[in-house]
């Protein structure tokens, strides 16, 4: 049974000097108290193993090699210890050089 305005005043002039402040109050809590209830996330009991989701979905126009990084403007002309290139990009007031390999000594 829902409880309307009218059965909550009923009990509330028993108790209360202001009942019909009382009789708002309470319906007033009890359908927020609901509307939070309806917004909570239930439960859900499996009887058996859950179904297998698959791979995931690739988005539009993307490939399954990673791209690498594009250097936009003048590369770092230094060489790691491993004799590859500096992958950074050459700062500018630094000539041919990243900031890492520029010394001003």
């Amino acid at each position: 049974m829902t409880p309307t305005w009218d059965s909550m005043y009923a009990m509330a002039v028993k108790y209360h000097s202001d009942p019909a402040k009382i009789a708002s109050s309470a319906l007033k809590m009890r359908e927020r108290a609901l509307a939070i209830d309806a917004g909570r996330r239930k439960m859900i009991v499996l009887t058996g193993p859950p179904p297998p989701l698959g791979p995931p979905p690739m988005p539009a126009g993307s490939s399954t090699k990673k791209k690498k990084d594009q250097v936009v403007g003048p590369q770092c002309t230094a060489r790691t210890l491993e004799g590859r290139q500096c992958p950074f990009r050459a700062a500018s007031g630094c000539g041919a050089f990243c900031k890492k390999h520029f010394s001003m000594e």
